[in-house]
């Protein structure tokens, strides 16, 4: 759909300069804050449910990524 392509071709023009000129910035990232893994995922998870995080994203790497 050529219509959507352009579309998204825009929107990503505009956030990229939004984001080099930092107007636009991203929350800040908690990596593997409950420990590595599908477990830690789980518990974050939970953490997420108890109203524990704000204002910031919860980060996981699987074991064998990068």
């Amino acid at each position: 759909m050529p219509e959507v392509y352009q579309s998204c071709s825009q929107f990503w023009e505009v956030a990229e300069k939004l984001f080099a000129e930092k107007k636009l910035i991203p929350h800040p990232q908690k990596v593997n804050l409950e420990g590595e893994g599908l477990e830690g995922v789980l518990k974050g998870l939970q953490i997420m449910r108890d109203g524990k995080v704000s204002g910031f994203k919860l980060v996981y790497r699987i074991q064998g990524s990068t």
